[in-house]
């Protein structure tokens, strides 16, 4: 992950291998960069999504597999941390792999909508 100006250089590839590249154009506020359910990066799973600027929350709804691990990755200026994350069903959590991603991780042992908010705050 990361961003990249003007080109974006991909590596070669052996015989039978696939990469798939998720390319959005940088915002300023947190917004998704992925999800791990579909080669569409979100567009199968993801019902509605919305970043509301007054109070920093980026939150929606997503089709969730259960018993298999359904991760949100979401990109956020440097300028912004995460304070809450919150999801209506299952076992939730959060990790933070890059210095510019949160990945919102969600759980559950049913195949379900989820209703899912994360909170920020900026420095």
């Amino acid at each position: 992950m990361g961003t990249f100006t003007n080109r974006f250089d991909c590596p070669p590839l052996s015989n039978f291998d696939v990469q798939v590249y998720s390319i959005h154009e940088k915002k300023s506020h947190p917004w998704i960069a992925s999800v791990n359910r579909h080669i569409s990066q979100g567009g199968v799973s993801l019902i509605d999504v919305n970043y509301n600027q007054e109070t920093n929350v980026l939150s929606g709804k997503s089709k969730v597999v259960g018993n298999d691990t359904y991760k949100i990755s979401v990109y956020h200026p440097e300028n912004y941390y995460v304070v809450d994350a919150t999801a209506d069903q299952g076992a939730y959590f959060i990790q933070h792999p890059h210095i510019n991603i949160v990945d919102f991780i969600i759980e559950t042992d049913q195949n379900t909508d989820v209703q899912w908010q994360i909170s920020f705050n900026t420095n």
